[in-house]
């Protein structure tokens, strides 16, 4: 299977069971239409102030040390050309498509649930940006999301099941100032499915 249709296939899967999951997550956010999935709501020259599943954040507009929150996020984010400093996640390897991509990105383990991830390791990264969906790899329970903002600014989103990529990676592209590698992505996706 090509790269981006396995990237496709398996965040309609991730997404599908994160969904299902929702409901069962004591004070898990729902995910409601009329809530902007992720929305750049000012620029400065210095930051971006984003409104996104847990209220708004200000991040650096040029972010030199992105933690991405789980696998897909960086999929996306190496897809739009960003190299993160490292991903959670729930295996201490990284699927081998997105391995072979990702280089030497050191990869924190969550060892049980998404409220059980390393704060030493992800401090030890010193990021200056955490983004990522909030229903994988760190970001799904709000106690977490608070701790983990205290580290970095912490950009949490939800992108729908359907259409995820074609949905979440344009959203991504904005805040990173990359919709015409967003766009060239999205082609090739659509290129290779047809």
């Amino acid at each position: 299977m090509r790269p981006l249709i396995k990237l496709f296939v398996l965040a309609c899967a991730v997404l599908g069971f994160a969904a299902a999951q929702t409901s069962r997550l004591e004070g898990f956010p729902a995910f409601a239409p009329e809530t902007p999935l992720l929305e750049v709501l000012e620029q400065t020259e210095d930051t971006v102030r984003v409104r996104h599943g847990y209220g708004e954040t200000d991040m650096p507009r040029n972010p030199e040390r992105i933690l991405a929150a789980d696998e897909t996020t960086l999929d996306y984010l190496l897809a739009l050309g960003l190299q993160p400093i490292g991903v959670t996640s729930y295996s201490p390897e990284l699927p081998a498509y997105l391995a072979e991509r990702a280089g030497d990105i050191p990869v924190i383990a969550v060892a049980g649930g998404p409220d059980s991830v390393s704060l030493e390791a992800v401090l030890a990264l010193e990021p200056d940006l955490i983004i990522g969906f909030e229903h994988l790899g760190g970001n799904a329970a709000p106690e977490l999301y608070a701790q983990l903002s205290r580290v970095a600014p912490t950009v949490s989103f939800l992108a729908p099941p359907e259409n995820a990529f074609r949905t979440a990676l344009p959203l991504l592209a904005e805040i990173f100032g990359a919709e015409d590698v967003s766009a060239a992505a999205i082609a090739d996706f659509e290129q290779e499915a047809a």
